[in-house]
């Protein structure tokens, strides 16, 4: 509560503004830095800590989904390529528990290898004449 009584709000949403962050941490959790809270509230999903923080920060989901959409690697892909990692990137940001986000991460990385394998065949398919006997539809004879 502050001097005259009336008490903070039990959760702050910010952009991913670090020193917005960092500044929040300390002026109303428990901890002294950013680091530590995170890793408080990572524990907390884990069951290893039963502390709770007096104070639960949130991420504007659309900030995230705007700093992703930057990303260089993003930027030279196709865009349902990128449009499938942004999704897949928002559906682990709105994960709540631990074993629903290592699942989405296990099915995002072997969808990730699909498209990759999807891309192969594109780049394939433009660049290999298709008479070529190493080839078996566009694809290496491995795949």
């Amino acid at each position: 509560m502050d001097l005259e009584g009336t008490p903070y709000p039990k959760q702050f949403f910010t952009n991913m503004s670090l020193a917005l962050l960092a500044a929040v941490v300390r002026a109303f959790t428990q901890y002294n830095n950013l680091t530590n809270y995170i890793s408080a509230c990572f524990q907390l999903l884990s069951n290893i800590q039963q502390d709770t923080p007096t104070y639960f920060i949130r991420c504007d989901v659309a900030h995230i989904i705007i700093l992703v959409t930057t990303w260089k690697p993003l930027q030279s892909v196709d865009k349902r390529v990128k449009d499938c990692i942004v999704r897949s990137i928002a559906q682990i940001i709105l994960s709540d528990d631990i074993d629903d986000l290592k699942q989405l991460l296990r099915s995002f990385f072997g969808s990730f290898r699909v498209i990759q394998m999807v891309i192969w065949k594109i780049v394939i398919k433009s660049s290999v004449k298709m008479n070529d006997h190493s080839y078996d539809n566009g694809l290496p004879q491995d795949f």
